[in-house]
């Protein structure tokens, strides 16, 4: 396959992704309404879950497949982007109020998550008992955030004739993230070797950035109606599911190492952007569109020095 023909794989496969992540995406809504879910419970487990599914899909199979940079690539590039990216756009859109203390302790804990993976990477892998390790994490993190009373809130609903066919399509919308994922991998690693560029650039960049996608337009919709509470809640929940369920399991599949020096950059650079969000919701109780406009000047820059690192060592080479 060439060059070009990779690129448009991975084009239509990063397209395909995000439209079957909104099929899975409606029809967790629907099944979150149908047992009555409450709306910050709905954005910080199933829309959370749901929009993480191509970040699941696709570290998977990079794993699977022996990949694991690209695993790890899109893990680190997909929380990278979820914080930088998306909560800066969303801030840019409309000022990003809190007054709820769950939400900040959300990111205080999303902060411990962060700094996880990159204390267990400085042992030189992630391998099979760090993956259980990582999933322990999120188990104890869903107990913490439950018994906190700040998800799962149920409400009575009455069922309805529709649920039947919701779970098809959620079962129709998985299948679908699954094919499209083995494309976007394969892809990814084609223009890697084609570039001689580290498979782990294309999982921090180019890869992260499509499956970060079904974030960015969910929670600009959500913005946009005003349910800042649901975009908050995907944007931290989908962070933690990134680093501990889907790296976890990406772990447990293949061993990933730190062997390129991308990972400890990026890793840094989230704990930086984690703690200043943490910082702002704390003193301001809040994003402004001023602070929403640094992370994404922050999430630019930082895209421009990875892709500076990479194709230094490439010419280098």
């Amino acid at each position: 396959m060439t060059f070009l023909e990779s690129s448009l794989t991975l084009l239509i496969a990063l397209v395909v992704l995000v439209k079957s992540s909104h099929w899975v995406l409606d029809s967790a809504i629907r099944l979150a309404e149908h047992f009555g879910i409450a709306e910050f419970a709905t954005g910080y487990v199933f829309i959370a879950f749901a929009t993480s599914f191509p970040d699941l899909i696709v570290s998977v199979i990079a794993s699977s497949s022996g990949a694991g940079s690209i695993a790890l690539g899109d893990v680190l590039g997909s929380s990278i982007a979820n914080i930088a990216l998306v909560l800066g756009v969303t801030a840019l859109l409309r000022r990003v109020d809190v007054k709820r203390e769950q939400t900040i302790e959300s990111a205080e804990l999303l902060f411990i998550v962060a700094v996880l993976p990159l204390l267990l990477l400085y042992r030189g892998s992630l391998g099979f008992a760090e993956g259980v390790f990582l999933i322990l994490i999120f188990h104890l993190y869903l107990i913490f955030v439950v018994k906190k009373g700040f998800t799962l809130s149920l409400k009575p609903v009455k069922p309805h004739a529709e649920i039947a066919k919701t779970i098809v399509l959620f079962a129709i919308g998985v299948a679908v993230l699954i094919v499209s994922g083995k494309f976007v991998v394969g892809s990814a690693i084609q223009i890697a070797q084609g570039l001689n560029v580290p498979q782990a650039f294309m999982g921090l960049t180019i890869i992260s950035f499509g499956t970060t996608l079904p974030e960015l337009m969910v929670d600009f919709a959500a913005i946009r109606r005003g349910k800042v509470a649901l975009a908050l809640g995907d944007i931290f929940g989908s962070c933690v599911i990134n680093l501990t369920v889907v790296l976890g399991v990406s772990s447990i599949l293949g061993p990933i190492s730190n062997g390129v020096g991308l990972f400890t950059t990026g890793f840094v650079f989230l704990v930086a952007a984690t703690m200043f969000v943490w910082y702002l919701l704390i003193r301001h109780e809040g994003i402004s569109r001023r602070n929403g406009l640094v992370l994404l000047l922050a999430y630019v820059a930082y895209i421009m020095a990875e892709a500076i690192v990479a194709f230094s060592k490439t010419i280098g080479n």
